[in-house]
């Protein structure tokens, strides 16, 4: 008898752990890309670290600047990849403006964005792309 239970105990064992190890391969993403449930909140924190452009007008002050940059780049690397290929570009164009803006605060056109209205709009036009793609993948 205490033979059996034994083997009956293993038996369990076994099976709790295959059970487990299935759950966990299924839970991963094949393509080696976040979902968006997962992705989305990382997105949103990246984008609310960038102050409304009412709050820092044409010429915000350097520390405003700096303290914007090292979120953006704290938050950044959990950014890519996107959920989806379709996005890749668009949020990498997206933290190059919104850095480039922050870093030269206030931007003088090396990267063709002359001004905080030319960089928020960019920003605004690639962010509504990302969303778009993000409403109909979800």
């Amino acid at each position: 008898m205490p033979h059996e239970a034994s083997s009956l105990m293993l038996g369990l064992r076994i099976a709790l752990v295959s059970a487990l190890v299935a759950i966990g391969i299924s839970a991963c993403n094949p393509s080696g890309r976040p979902t968006i449930a997962q992705w989305q909140p990382k997105w949103i924190e990246a984008t609310e670290v960038i102050p409304a452009q009412s709050e820092i007008g044409t010429a915000p002050d350097p520390a405003v600047c700096e303290s914007t940059i090292a979120a953006l780049r704290t938050r950044s690397v959990d950014l890519l990849p996107t959920p989806d290929v379709a996005i890749d570009d668009s949020v990498r164009n997206w933290l190059e403006i919104a850095e480039d803006a922050f870093f030269d605060c206030p931007p003088r056109g090396d990267s063709g964005i002359s001004s905080f209205d030319d960089a928020y709009a960019e920003m605004d036009r690639l962010a509504s792309e990302i969303d778009l793609v993000l409403k109909t993948g979800s």
